[in-house]
């Protein structure tokens, strides 16, 4: 991190400090009694899986120097992108944010 500036070395920490939020989402939304048979939700749960591997690639990519723009890392991000994008417009999508039956004790 020799050369860089404040904003770049604070970029450079909140790409996985995102990731870690987003992951932490993930398993509140997967959390015993969540709708995994709701479309919104395996295309949420899709597209942050793609998010966090290619994140992650991205950061490997990042340390050995060797990143390039236009490459498939990008087509990861379009993936990530499209399936939130497809799950909000699901109409399954209004399921998702409703309160759960209550269980019996």
């Amino acid at each position: 991190m020799d050369g860089l500036t404040w904003q770049q070395r604070a970029i450079s920490v909140a790409y996985p400090l995102g990731d870690v939020l987003v992951l932490a989402l993930l398993v509140r939304l997967l959390t015993p009694g969540a709708r995994g048979g709701n479309r919104s939700v395996q295309l949420l749960v899709a597209g942050t899986l793609t998010l966090l591997v290619f994140d992650i690639a991205y950061g490997l990519l990042q340390l050995a120097t060797s990143w390039q723009t236009g490459t498939l890392l990008d087509a990861g991000w379009v993936a990530f992108y499209t399936a939130w994008g497809l799950a909000a417009l699901h109409p399954s999508m209004t399921d998702v944010a409703a309160p759960l039956p209550a269980r019996s004790p």
